[in-house]
């Protein structure tokens, strides 16, 4: 019997200092191309306060609902729109603070080359001094002979 375990990466968006825009290209993933996504997450500041991968500030959690993630999938490039607050796996209600599973996702095959983090108004943005937005991507490689569709 295999026992399959996704794989992870982290992913990086950086948001720029002073920023006024509504959209920001998620940079190229090459190394997640042939791959199928089973599942995603984010990561705020207060889960993470740093990201593992140039060390910048996270976004501040109240940000986070100011924001969506944009997806291109599969063949026939299905756009999927995602908000970020779905994505923190660390909440808190009224009766405290829960921790979620990661999101999952079906298998998606992403053309990271046209996904995009929206802002929906970057002026009510609580730290707008050059942050990051980590994404935790989690995946599975293709079978041998298999390749993602153009």
């Amino acid at each position: 019997m295999e026992i399959l375990v996704p794989k992870y990466q982290p992913v990086e968006i950086v948001i720029p200092a002073s920023f006024t825009g509504t959209e920001i290209a998620i940079p190229n993933q090459a190394s997640l191309y042939n791959k199928r996504m089973v599942g995603m997450e984010v990561y705020a500041r207060s889960y993470l306060t740093k990201s593992p991968i140039t060390y910048r500030n996270t976004v501040d959690d109240a940000d986070l609902s100011l924001m969506m993630l944009e997806f291109f999938t599969g063949s026939d490039q299905i756009c999927k729109r995602i908000p970020v607050q779905k994505l923190n796996r660390l909440g808190v209600n009224g009766v405290g603070a829960f921790q979620n599973d990661y999101l999952p996702v079906d298998n998606w095959e992403v053309s990271w080359d046209k996904c995009n983090l929206i802002i929906s108004d970057a002026s009510l943005l609580t730290d707008n001094t050059g942050v990051v937005l980590t994404i935790g991507v989690y995946y599975y490689d293709l079978p041998k002979g298999v390749n993602r569709p153009m």
